[in-house]
């Protein structure tokens, strides 16, 4: 259902960060190869901090405030086919929280996109406007504690093929 193109578009932030960019925060980034460790001279703390995590390079975003008070902030974690929300749920970080956020700014980013079965998951900011922490390829996203794979699996097989 995704190709190697689509799925590092929708899984790997340079790929769909021009078009999220009014949804989430600020970010840059030092490309790298896969595997390859950037000059650790000038991000050695960073780096140290990755263990065996670093993947495609460095991503740097500016700090939002999510959540309220000393309340961390629960996740909501999307899942989008052809466009459209089939399922909404909470992070699997978060699952003892369930927000229900508001998808139509998000909808507008996921149709440009063009991905056919990508996930996003969003946090209520301090404000109260609903941001973009992530979008993922929904092939490796983890479903929510508490959902059965037929939530998701049942929209994707009755979508027509492309």
């Amino acid at each position: 259902m995704t190709d190697a193109t689509a799925y590092r578009a929708a899984h790997e932030l340079p790929g769909w960060y021009a078009i999220f960019a009014p949804v989430t925060p600020a970010s840059r980034w030092l490309a790298g190869p896969p595997g390859r460790v950037p000059d650790t001279a000038t991000l050695a703390a960073f780096v140290a901090e990755q263990e065996d995590y670093l993947a495609g390079g460095i991503v740097l975003r500016t700090f939002e405030s999510f959540g309220a008070g000393d309340r961390r902030a629960a996740e909501a974690r999307v899942w989008w086919l052809d466009g459209e929300p089939v399922l909404v749920g909470a992070h699997p970080d978060t699952p003892e929280d369930y927000p229900l956020p508001v998808l139509n700014r998000v909808a507008a980013c996921v149709a440009q996109l063009g991905a056919r079965f990508v996930t996003t998951d969003l946090a209520l900011r301090e404000d109260g406007v609903w941001r973009v922490v992530e979008v993922g390829d929904g092939q490796v996203s983890d479903l929510p504690a508490g959902f059965e794979p037929e939530s998701i699996i049942g929209p994707l097989l009755a979508a027509p093929a492309r």
